[in-house]
């Protein structure tokens, strides 16, 4: 008893006076708590097998990055008829986000706060989706319960913006952590 009392003594002396002012949790203890709660879908219509190495390595590489902070998952639709399906299942229309060329252009401070925002509303959830290379089904440009968005006026082919958007993604956790990985 007296030992551990005296253990604590020390622990609390050689502790930072600011640490006692401060009422956020730990970060690390933070994060393991989001994790549970932040989910990232990314929905292609598309083969993943159709997918260069090089593309694939990054693709791992920012997953890898990611998987402390939220969980992302990768979903292949075969045709235009399947993503329907998909975004007609979504309970959330909310938290869907269609990559389209007529969507609304975003800095990577904005998008972190589109992203944040979509996520603290309602199922803690971003469904993004990526149209086939006709794009999305009229039907589906038209809803406006969807938000849209596009990586810019230029085209790329649909795995490269997989990597754009999953990049993205990450460099919204590292903003708002406030880690050095995004510089303005």
């Amino acid at each position: 008893m007296v030992r551990s009392l005296l253990l604590l003594l020390l622990f609390l002396m050689f502790r930072p006076i600011s640490s006692f002012l401060s009422h956020r949790p730990p970060m690390r203890r933070m994060l393991s708590v989001t994790r549970r709660y932040l989910n990232v879908n990314i929905n292609c219509v598309g083969k993943p097998n159709s997918v260069e190495p090089y593309l694939k390595e990054g693709y791992a590489e920012y997953e890898k990055r990611l998987k402390p902070t939220l969980k992302l998952t990768t979903n292949f639709l075969k045709n235009d008829a399947a993503l329907v399906k998909s975004l007609e299942k979504e309970k959330y229309p909310e938290s869907i986000i269609l990559l389209d060329e007529s969507g609304t252009s975003h800095t990577s401070i904005s998008f972190t706060s589109l992203l944040y925002k979509t996520l603290s509303s309602g199922s803690a959830t971003v469904n993004f989706y990526i149209g086939a290379a006709e794009g999305f089904p009229a039907s589906i440009k038209q809803d406006k319960r969807y938000k849209k968005i596009n990586l810019g006026n230029m085209t790329w082919p649909h795995q490269v913006v997989r990597l754009l958007i999953v990049e993205q993604i990450y460099r919204a956790t590292e903003i708002r952590k406030g880690s050095g990985y995004h510089k303005e």
